[in-house]
């Protein structure tokens, strides 16, 4: 079975989605969910849906022109799909003019390696780096010349 894998402008209900999907309550940073949505709403944020059901959800903030930082929300059934997702977020990712930075707990393994599979690189390790005190990865991609 051929399944439509898409990205498309996000809504507020993507996110509610994936994160029952991820089985999240809350975020990390203890932001509540309504507020980080206004927090990105507006910014450089997409979805990645498959036949219309929300399993990534992500985007760029602009940090100042010329370097942004990439993060990501992702449902564990994206890896169902995963040639397709990495191909459309790689895409996305490009679009962006200069520096773009993510990170990943070292924990986290699997986000490690998609941010790699992205084209992030320059590993470089940050102590205490995340909103919980957790450790983290962190990489970057220069895109064009801004």
């Amino acid at each position: 079975m051929t399944h439509k894998v898409e990205l498309v402008d996000f809504e507020p209900n993507h996110l509610y989605d994936v994160l029952d999907e991820m089985e999240v309550e809350n975020l990390s940073a203890n932001m509540p969910i309504p507020q980080y949505i206004e927090a990105v709403r507006g910014q450089n944020t997409k979805t990645i849906t498959v036949d219309g059901k929300a399993i990534l959800v992500g985007g760029t903030l602009k940090i100042w022109e010329g370097r942004s930082m990439a993060w990501a929300f992702v449902a564990p059934e994206a890896s169902d799909h995963a040639l397709k997702v990495t191909r459309l977020a790689r895409k996305f990712l490009k679009r962006v003019p200069g520096m773009v930075e993510g990170s990943a707990c070292v924990e986290h393994d699997t986000s490690l390696r998609f941010l790699q599979v992205l084209g992030f690189g320059n590993p470089a390790y940050r102590e205490q780096y995340g909103p919980d005190g957790s450790d983290h990865i962190c990489f970057s991609m220069v895109n064009g010349v801004h």
